[in-house]
């Protein structure tokens, strides 16, 4: 970077007209030739890899201004040894300039080997104890055996190799690496993660991945640069006295150049902060040159010009306002510019033959091919990547860690330009500019995410560049009370989790849910205007919007929607942005990002947040169609079955094709005819005498089927015949089958499990799920401990799936681990692959290791997540089975017996087996073998009915046919099918929402209106006629019997009362009798309200009625008397009886070893005992009135295990209960509920009161 041509009154030669004569002729003469490059006598060459060429050319008019860029303070960046900071490169007034690059770093003091070493371990220790809150406890392993090694400690300190390491780790190494990493251990390297190389980043065969990394004198390359940086965790620096070599890295921050950044005063104008020009190359650059020309006006630099061609003018004019446009000779003789930037829009080349073409002979990494290009061309180096690397001719280095992959866009390289080039024509100095603008570029696209354009780029820089100025002038960013931004999420436990994440940098807000819906009334949407939708801010979520709106428009900032993953997440964020545009919080300036995770993990929320998109208005619309199609299902077909069906339920879209499947379940239960089969089982012994048992196959040459044998009869004549034989072994045949892994979990599969194995409703898996899922508190930290529960994919992301192979073969070896990774399709309706499975976060956190932390519930279903994600990437299991056939020396009869063990137990080893996996071995057998009969049995059998749905076989009924989704709740089945895939349609974006619900209405409405006229009376008669084979008891063969127990002459009609349906008969007033549908038994009407007798104590009358609900008893006739509900299960209501069910309450006496009393009563829901303000329900007991203290007691304490138990008296005198609420055991002392961690059933009184005493 000579100036040998600089005149010596310190002016640039370029301000000679000649040699601008000659700069653009030289120009003039490369676009024409289409060329990217054009080398000039001085200046920064900023090459960006896999993007494009640019260069930015800055002269200037004074020999001092020169010589500070020459000598500046970025080309000392490595001149000096720094042992505190990582990245403190010395400030302008402190530079130096060193001639051999191989001298550029001071040497160390003359330190024993010994004496380092002492150093660095006591480094170690000291920075361990800042970070680990359970100190440092361990073991020396000098020995690494890998068939050995094991880990027990709290913390593993990997100090194999550190630095130098040049080539793959051995076997046995890399085994012990995978067996550190699925260990779940704090990991702390020593100077380097083993397996890294330190001046690439390469992993060598395999690596350690650690937590913290302490590293002696300077930071390396390694630490910085792709994959290293990703293995070493955070990385502290510690003195020893070591010499800086020429390893040493610096990690692109604000505090390298803050303080360089040029910063306007009252004395600044347009032309003094800089004058930039932005060079056209023919009318298709426009786009570029024009985002590159707003970047640099943008970062800084007082004017703009572009400058082009004559017949270009006109098409500036109209894409910019704020920046010159002038033609080239205007341009290049103004001696107020000072940088030109060439190249945006001239890329004729593909990338990679571009970068080719301009350096077609450097090898090596990244940081050496950066080095290498700006040695050759003398000139500073921008490499840009997933690590982009800032390099200048005498060898100084910067890494850049903080752009997002949504950066990868078109025109984002040419803002890059255009950022670099204002800063230069702002007076910063070259080197120091390339680092600022990278890292500038990097944050403004954090900003946004996937769906970033290059103009949002431009947007974000005023902001980005007030919060850089803003927080060198305090120190801190919390100091000038200035955030990056609001996130919004739904719950306060997943807020709190996420803010301890992104810590103050961010304000983090809960919505509790949905923030605005329909009102619940008729009208909310017309279907005749577009189905406009009228919303309201639903009451409950009123003030926690309020907060929403106040903390956006107090902090000015851009906000963070970080909603579920699903339809429903997307438009909660869509409404919250709604609600805070029409409050005016925020302006269309602002930018609104929507932050998408599948985990609330640290390394999920801060990938997400650097990695935002704009709000999926597909997703948007599908949730907006299915609320609005519920909404107009339910207020039209709810008022209609009102109107004709006084006292039903409502109807919904989804609940009525439930009730649908329940419905004809029971049908088919009540209308199942059980029929009778038998079998004949026979037990032999081989000639050593083992048993076996078979059943029989062929009888007479005839194959037997399931109900070949009808009855006891040809059974015992069947049996009787096979008694009489002699046997021989006729044939054996072994075969293998396998077994494969279920696939991970979905919602659906998990809510079945969990109710199979846990014994959980669907209600409470999801909540459980929900809290693992927001987070758990682990040793201090809220940790979450697995993906969105909510999904119906099965995919697991490759890097999930690395990490959970590497657990198996640690845990397992290597024959447990299938060749490569299962993948698993969704085969019911409807599947969405949007989100991943449910599974662990972290796979290396066992079950084992969180028993400490989580409660039981907790405990039992992250286990569950935890073995069936193992097990679907582990090997098949393998089943031996052998199959034999014993014949009769007739040959008139076969027994038929099947053998099976278990060969390899695979996935089993982890997940378990079923009850249908139970092993029968077989003895050893061989053809024409005898066998001698030991025992016939024949065995009688019947059909069964279907089963009534569970909670868990109903939600996997619906996932079957298509209706069931997991974001939503639960009439013709297709119907609704089908609608859910146009909803998947619609959110895919291959299907226009509206277009939807237009062809659903018409078809809806046009069914609405032709039921509306139908008389109630001929839809009585209708289901009546649909319910003859629910509600009617059949008196003789397939005769249905309607006829009227009452008076013999009529037939029972369905009837509609005030409050529910019931039968009565067709000849009513004549008749007046009735009984409720499903009830053996019936009354007349004119038997209420009936007078029972008289009460001994008050001598009122004692009336049996009627009501709402069903029958009561009254005492009096005084609207006011006492009244008590009849319980289900008393057949009769005598008088004697109606005096028990009066005298309730009573106490029966005090609970054992208290004072406190127990109560007897009944209430609308049957009888209960009454203690401590807890009910408990006495079931399966008629005479419950004659119930004992001691019975009362029993039943308490049989309940009371399910609910809660007395512990004890506190110190204060009050009762300590363990109680097991919605999210596992607590303690409740008073009015005070103190949480237990762990398995807080087994707490004892002492620690109870302790943990009180502590909460207090």
């Amino acid at each position: 970077m000579s100036r040998a041509d600089a005149g010596s009154d310190g002016m640039s030669a370029f301000d000679d007209p000649a040699y601008r004569e000659r700069y653009r002729e030289k120009f003039i003469e490369a676009q024409k030739r289409g060329m990217d490059m054009v080398v000039y006598p001085d200046g920064a060459i900023v090459l960006i890899e896999n993007k494009m060429v640019m260069y930015t050319y800055g002269w200037h008019k004074r020999r001092r201004d020169f010589e500070r860029v020459k000598a500046g303070s970025m080309s000392a960046a490595v001149s000096r040894r720094r042992s505190s900071v990582a990245g403190d490169v010395p400030n302008e007034a402190s530079s130096t300039v060193q001639s051999d690059e191989d001298e550029v770093f001071e040497q160390g003091s003359d330190v024993p080997v010994e004496e380092l070493i002492l150093r660095a371990g006591a480094a170690v220790v000291e920075e361990m104890s800042t970070q680990l809150p359970w100190g440092v406890k361990g073991k020396n392993v000098p020995a690494l055996a890998p068939e050995s090694f094991s880990i027990h400690e709290d913390v593993v300190v990997d100090a194999i190799f550190g630095i130098g390491l040049s080539r793959p780790m051995d076997e046995g190494l890399q085994k012990i690496a995978s067996k550190i990493n699925s260990s779940g251990k704090y990991v702390v390297a020593v100077d380097m993660p083993s397996g890294i190389n330190s001046d690439t980043g390469e992993v060598m065969g395999a690596a350690i991945r650690s937590d913290l990394t302490v590293t002696f004198s300077c930071l390396k390359f390694g630490h910085v640069i792709s994959p290293g940086r990703y293995h070493s965790g955070e990385v502290r620096i510690k003195d020893i006295g070591l010499a800086v070599n020429g390893t040493q890295a610096f990690r692109n921050t604000p505090d390298l150049w803050r303080a360089l950044i040029p910063k306007p005063d009252y004395r600044s104008h347009k032309y003094n902060r800089g004058y930039a020009a932005v060079c056209s190359v023919g009318v298709r650059s426009v786009g570029a040159v024009k985002l590159a020309a707003l970047a640099a006006l943008r970062i800084g630099s007082g004017a703009v010009a572009v400058a082009c061609a004559d017949e270009e003018i006109c098409l500036y004019a109209h894409a910019l306002t704020a920046v010159m446009y002038k033609p080239y000779e205007e341009v290049l003789s103004d001696s107020r510019v000072t940088t030109l930037l060439i190249g945006p829009g001239g890329d004729l080349l593909d990338d990679a033959l571009k970068y080719k073409r301009v350096f077609p002979d450097l090898k090596g990494n990244v940081v050496e091919r950066a080095r290498a290009a700006a040695r050759i061309s003398g000139a500073i180096i921008v490499l840009k990547g997933h690590d982009t690397v800032i390099a200048q001719p005498d060898g100084s280095v910067v890494v850049n860690n903080n752009a997002p992959s949504s950066l990868a866009t078109i025109g984002s390289g040419d803002v890059l330009a255009g950022i670099i080039t204002g800063l230069i024509a702002a007076g910063m100095p070259e080197f120091a500019a390339a680092c600022c603008g990278v890292w500038i570029h990097g944050e403004c696209g954090k900003r946004y995410g996937i769906g970033l354009i290059a103009d949002d780029i431009i947007q974000q820089i005023p902001r980005e560049l007030t919060l850089l100025v803003a927080s060198f002038c305090e120190g801190r960013f919390s100091h000038v009370g200035l955030v990056m931004g609001v996130v919004i999420v739904e719950s306060p436990s997943k807020a709190k989790t996420i803010s301890k994440y992104l810590g103050g940098k961010y304000k983090v807000v809960a919505s509790f849910g949905h923030v605005r819906d329909f009102p619940a009334k008729s009208g909310s949407v017309d279907p005749d205007d577009d189905f406009r939708m009228i919303y309201e801010i639903i009451p409950k979520s009123e003030k926690y919007v309020d907060k929403i709106v106040k903390t956006v428009s107090s902090e000015k900032s851009g906000i963070y929607l970080a909603t579920d993953p699903d339809r429903e997440g997307e438009a909660i964020a869509w409404h919250i942005v709604e609600v805070l545009r029409e409050r005016s919080a925020i302006g269309e300036d602002v930018a609104v990002n929507r932050m998408v995770f599948n985990e609330v993990t640290k390394r999920a929320v801060n990938a997400a947040i650097n990695d935002c998109r704009s709000i999926n208005m597909d997703l948007v619309h599908a949730q907006q169609a299915r609320r609005v199609l519920d909404y107009l299902v339910g207020f039209t077909l709810s008022p209609l079955l009102w109107r004709k069906l006084p006292g039903s339920k409502s109807a919904g879209r989804v609940q009525s094709v439930a009730l649908r499947l329940v419905c004809e379940r029971e049908h088919e239960i009540e209308q199942f005819d059980s029929r009778e089969y038998w079998d004949i089982a026979v037990l032999l012994k081989n000639k050593s005498g083992e048993e076996l048992t078979a059943t029989l196959k062929h009888y007479n040459g005839e194959k037997l089927g399931k109900f070949a044998i009808p009855d006891a009869d040809s059974a015992n004549a069947i049996a009787e015949h096979v008694r009489k034989g002699s046997y021989h072994v006729a044939s054996v045949e072994a075969k293998q089958t396998k077994r494969n892994p279920y696939p991970p979990f979905i919602t659906s599969s998990l809510q079945q499990e969990a109710s199979t194995k846990l014994g959980f409703s669907a209600k409470n898996t999801m909540m459980v799920a929900q809290k693992l899922y927001e987070g758990v508190d682990i040793g201090g930290e809220t940790v979450g401990l697995i993906t969105y529960m909510r999904t119906d994919g099965f995919y697991i992301s490759t890097e999930a799936i690395s990490y959970i192979r590497d657990t198996i073969k640690m845990q397992f070896g290597d024959k447990y681990l299938t060749k490569s990774p299962r993948k698993y399709v969704k085969k019911v309706k409807n599947a969405q692959e949007a989100h991943e499975a449910i599974r662990p976060t972290d796979i290396t956190m066992t079950p084992d290791s969180l028993a400490k932390y989580l409660s039981d519930d907790q405990l039992k279903l992250y286990d569950l997540i935890w073995r069936r994600t193992m097990a679907s990437q582990m090997e098949s299991a393998v089943i031996d089975q052998v199959v034999v056939d014993i014949q009769s020396r007739d040959g008139t009869v076969v027994l038929h017996a099947v053998g099976s063990s278990l060969g390899f137990d695979g996935y089993q080893k982890v997940y378990g087996t079923d009850d249908d996996d139970k092993r029968n071995m077989l003895p050893q057998l061989e053809v024409g073998e005898d066998c001698n009969l030991v025992e016939v049995s024949p065995n009688q059998h019947f059909t069964q009915p279907p089963p009534r749905y569970s909670e868990a076989s109903l939600v996997k009924k619906m996932e079957e046919i298509g209706i069931g989704r997991p974001s939503t709740r639960y009439v013709e089945y297709d119907f609704t099918a089908n609608l859910e895939e146009e909803l998947d349609l619609i959110s895919n974006g291959n299907m226009a929402w509206k277009e939807v619900l237009r062809r659903f209405w018409h078809k809806f409405i046009s069914d609405v209106s032709t039921v509306k006229g139908i008389e109630v009376s001929e839809i009585l008669k209708s289901i009546t006629k649909d319910l003859e084979g629910y509600a009617f008891s059949s008196s003789s063969g397939e005769v249905v019997d309607r006829s009227c127990p009452g008076c013999g002459k009529g037939e029972l009609m369905l009837n509609i009362g005030k409050y529910k349906a019931f039968l009565g008969c067709n000849r009513y007033p004549e008749c007046k009798y009735t009984r409720g549908i499903g009830d053996e038994s019936g009354v007349c009407r004119d038997e209420f309200p009936k007078v029972l007798g008289l009460d001994d104590a008050t001598q009122e009358e004692i009336v049996l009625k009627n009501g709402p609900y069903g029958e009561y008893l009254q005492l009096g006739n005084n609207a006011k008397g006492k009244r008590v509900a009849i319980p289900r299960g008393i057949k009769e209501i005598t008088l004697d009886v109606a005096k028990k069910l009066l005298s309730l309450p009573i106490i029966l006496g005090n609970y054992p070893d208290t004072v406190q009393d127990i109560k007897l009563g009944t209430g609308r829901f049957g009888p209960y005992v009454l203690y401590g303000g807890t009910y408990f329900s006495v079931k399966g007991r008629e005479d419950f009135w004659n119930l004992t203290l001691e019975e009362a007691v029993s039943v308490i304490d049989s309940q009371a295990q399910k609910k809660s138990r007395l512990l004890g008296l506190h110190d204060n005198g009050k009762e300590i209960y363990v109680c097991k609420g919605r999210y596992g055991f607590y303690l409740k002392c008073g009015d005070r509920n103190v949480a237990i961690k762990g398995k807080g059933g087994d707490i004892t009184l002492e620690d109870a009161v302790s943990l009180l005493n502590q909460k207090a």
